[in-house]
């Protein structure tokens, strides 16, 4: 099974993802560019977990290639994959913090 299929079907679902993105809210409150991270993130939730993780490299981060999104960049999974949302989210709660 290709990693993406594994994110997906193994995606905890939206419960435990806001359990897991509050943790990063006091960092995202005090983020001075909340608007800019939002808008080349995408998603507010996603902006604070990777911002959080990797200040503005989380730009960077988000369009490269990722090996565990089978050489694919975050945004390009997340616009075209269906529940490229969850896939995305499936990967955070993954990462070691």
């Amino acid at each position: 099974m290709d990693a993406i299929k594994v994110l997906r079907n193994e995606y905890p679902g939206v419960q435990a993802w806001r359990r897991f993105a509050e943790v990063f809210l006091p960092d995202w409150e005090q983020w001075p560019e909340k608007q800019l991270a939002q808008s080349r993130l995408v998603d507010a939730e996603i902006a604070a977990v990777l911002t959080s993780y990797m200040g503005t490299g989380a730009y960077a981060w988000f369009e490269k290639p990722i090996g565990a999104l089978d050489m694919r960049s975050a945004r390009d999974v997340l616009n075209n994959e269906t529940d490229g949302l969850d896939i995305i989210r499936s990967l955070l709660m993954r990462m070691p913090c």
